[in-house]
C-alpha cells in the first residue's frame, strides 16, 4: 500500500494507512495498538476505511497465487483513496461486527494457505545479526530465526541482518518495514535497506512503491520515503533501477555504477540524480558497519555490542553483558609493521610484517543478577580467516596496546582471561568461526578473549 495515496488529511491519514498495513503483516506492538485505537475512536469514517482495507487484504490473501504484487498494491491504494461519498454508510455497531468478522477471515485465510501447502513453506533466509538496540514492530526475533516466504519484518530502531538463500545479505535499518518475497526479492515498504551480493551469478531485487532495483555482485543502499520516493545509492558495483508507473509497470530505466545515486518517484513521474538525504543514508549505514565489523553471524549467547564507543571500561562490574557474550570491534585494517609472536589457544602464532588484521574483544560480565543466558555458549562467524585467539590474561594484556584503544580500561591480567578448568574457546577447522563455552564463577566476574581476523584489505 502506498503511503502517499489516500485522502489529503495529513499525518493522521498516513498514520492510519501505515498501521493498517502493519496489522496485516504481524501483531502490533503496544504503542502501535494504542495509536490505532486513538485514531479510530469516535470517527466512523476512519473505522470504515480501516475495515474496508482489512476486508480487501483478506480477499487478496485467499487469492494471492492469482494476483500479482503490483495488482495487490494498486487495489489497496484505490480502496484507501476512494472518496467517502462512494462508500456505503455503516453504523458503529456494524463496523465493530465487520472488524471482528474481518479478523476471522484473515486468520482462516492464513490457516487455509498453510494447510494447502502441507506445512510451513521452506525458508528463504535466516536472521544472522540482531543489534542490541533493535526495537521490533511485532514479535521480537533472534539471530538464527528462519524467514519464510512473504514474511514481514519491522523495526522502529536498531538493525537486523538477513542472509537470503540466493546469496545476498540484507541489512534493515530502523525505522523500517520490509517483506521477504523469496530468496532473491525484498519488498521495501518504508525505511532504509542495505544490500550486498558477493556471489557471482546470483542477485537481489528490491521492489518499492516507486521502483524496482536489480543488482548482481554489488553493494548498495535503498531508502523508501513517503515524501521523497525511492532513493538508490551504489557503494560499489552496478545496479539497474526502473521507475514504475501507476499500473506497476516499468516506464524508465537507469543504470547506476559505483558512487552514483538516483531518486525515482511515481508521483513526479521522473528519475533524477538529486543527492539530498545521502549523508543520512551513509551515516546510518556506517554505524551498522561499525557495530558489525567483519562478523557475518552470531549464534547462542554471542551478541554484537551497541557500538564501538558504547563503553570504555571493561573492568569487573563496570560493563555488564546480562548473561550474553558481547563482541566489540577494536581495530580494523591494522597493518602489522613488525613480526609479532602471540601465545594463543592453538599455541604460538606469528603474525608477519605487512599482515592486515581486524581485532575483536569478547567480553562476558554477568552483572549483579548472576543470570547466564544460553549457558554462556555460542559462536561467531567471521568474513575473514581467524588468525589467532588470545584467551590468557597475560596474552591479552600484552596485546592491548597493539590491538585495542588507548582509552579502554581492563582488569589486571590474572582477573580477565579464561579459566582452563571451566571455560573453553576453539576455532573451526576452516578458520572462519570461533565457538566458546564460558562459565562465570562469581557475580561481576569477567571473562574475556580476543580474536584476530585477517583484514578485508588482504
Amino acid at each position: 500500500m502506498s503511503e502517499r495515496s489516500g485522502r489529503g488529511d495529513g499525518g493522521e491519514a498516513a498514520a492510519l494507512r501505515q498501521l493498517a498495513d502493519a496489522s496485516c503483516e504481524g501483531p502490533l506492538g503496544p504503542a502501535e495498538a494504542a495509536e490505532l485505537e486513538t485514531l479510530l475512536a469516535d470517527d466512523l469514517f476512519r473505522c470504515q476505511e480501516f475495515v474496508g482495507y482489512m476486508q480487501i487484504h483478506a480477499a487478496l490473501l485467499l487469492n494471492r497465487e492469482q494476483i500479482s504484487p503490483a495488482a495487490i498494491d494498486r487495489r489497496l491504494r484505490d480502496r484507501m483513496s476512494e472518496p467517502a461519498a462512494r462508500r456505503p454508510a455503516v453504523g458503529r455497531r456494524g463496523l465493530l461486527a465487520a472488524a471482528a468478522a474481518t479478523s476471522a477471515v484473515v486468520i482462516v485465510a492464513a490457516v487455509w494457505t498453510l494447510g494447502s501447502m502441507g506445512g510451513p513453506a521452506p525458508a528463504v533466509g535466516k536472521i544472522c545479526i540482531v543489534s542490541e538496540d533493535a526495537r521490533w514492530r511485532g514479535g521480537p526475533l533472534r539471530h538464527g530465526s528462519l524467514i519464510r516466504p512473504r514474511a514481514s519484518l519491522g523495526l522502529s530502531a536498531g538493525f537486523v541482518t538477513v542472509e537470503l538463500g540466493g546469496g545476498a545479505r540484507v541489512d534493515l535499518i530502523g525505522p523500517v518495514r520490509a517483506t521477504f518475497v523469496d530468496e532473491e526479492t525484498v519488498e521495501l515498504k518504508t525505511g532504509l535497506l542495505a544490500g550486498r551480493v558477493l556471489t557471482r551469478g546470483q542477485g537481489l531485487t528490491v521492489v518499492t512503491d516507486d521502483a524496482e532495483i536489480v543488482d548482481i555482485g554489488t553493494e548498495f543502499l535503498v531508502r523508501e520515503d513517503a515524501t521523497l520516493g525511492t532513493q538508490v545509492h551504489v557503494i560499489s558495483g552496478r545496479v539497474d533501477a526502473t521507475l514504475r508507473g501507476d499500473d506497476g509497470r516499468g516506464v524508465q530505466k537507469v543504470e547506476l555504477r559505483t558512487g552514483e545515486m538516483a531518486r525515482l518517484s511515481v508521483e513526479e513521474g521522473e528519475v533524477d540524480s538529486a543527492d539530498f538525504g545521502l549523508f543520512d543514508m551513509l551515516r546510518s549505514y556506517r554505524r551498522v558497519e561499525e557495530v558489525r565489523g567483519g562478523i557475518l553471524a552470531y549464534a547462542g549467547a554471542a551478541v554484537p555490542a551497541a557500538g564501538p564507543d558504547a563503553s570504555t571500561d571493561f573492568r569487573g562490574g563496570q560493563t555488564h553483558t546480562e548473561g550474553r557474550v558481547v563482541f566489540i570491534p577494536e581495530v580494523v585494517g591494522l597493518l602489522v609493521s613488525d613480526e609479532v609472536t602471540l601465545r594463543t589457544v592453538d599455541g604460538e602464532v606469528r603474525l608477519s610484517a605487512g599482515e592486515v588484521v581486524d581485532s575483536y574483544l569478547a567480553h562476558f560480565d554477568i552483572g549483579d543478577s548472576g543470570a547466564i543466558r544460553d549457558g554462556g555458549r555460542g559462536s561467531v562467524t567471521f568474513g575473514g580467516r581467524v588468525l589467532a585467539v588470545l584467551a590468557d590474561g597475560t596474552a591479552l594484556e600484552a596485546t592491548d596496546r597493539l590491538f585495542s584503544r588507548d582509552d579502554r580500561q581492563f582488569e589486571a591480567a590474572e582477573s580477565r582471561g579464561l579459566e582452563s578448568d571451566s571455560d573453553s574457546v576453539s576455532v573451526s577447522p576452516d578458520r572462519t568461526a570461533v565457538t566458546f563455552d564460558l562459565n562465570a564463577e562469581a557475580v561481576s566476574a569477567v571473562d574475556q578473549f580476543r580474536v584476530l581476523v585477517r583484514g578485508t584489505q588482504n
